[in-house]
């Protein structure tokens, strides 16, 4: 898991963007606390893919991450977090959205909400 939580915060944003991506298709449990620390990075591009990994991961501790990047300052980080939430562990998630819209989201962010 070193390695991920390394790749996740490596400098060059493709590198963390790659590493959250595949983290999230392969469900990796164990890179969650480092995704949720990926949410942070400068770039929207990894915070995106990050925030895509934790809820397709969908454990209650990666719920709390999605969470957080469905309030990110970048419209398309929170309507691709908010398309990939489809049951699973996230169905607590729902009374969330409605929260979430009510913070100024663009029409197409509020419909997938």
């Amino acid at each position: 898991m070193d390695v991920i939580d390394a790749m996740l915060g490596h400098h060059q944003w493709f590198v963390g963007r790659n590493m959250a991506d595949l983290a999230g298709d392969l469900k990796i449990v164990e890179a969650v606390e480092g995704l949720r620390r990926a949410l942070e990075h400068a770039d929207a591009r990894v915070r995106r893919s990050a925030g895509v990994a934790l809820a397709k991961i969908g454990t209650p501790n990666a719920a709390r991450g999605v969470v957080k990047a469905l309030r990110d300052l970048e419209a398309d980080v929170r309507l691709a977090v908010a398309r990939e939430i489809h049951g699973g562990g996230l169905d607590g998630l729902v009374p969330t959205l409605p929260a979430a819209a009510a913070t100024g989201q663009p029409p197409e962010t509020l419909g997938e909400y």
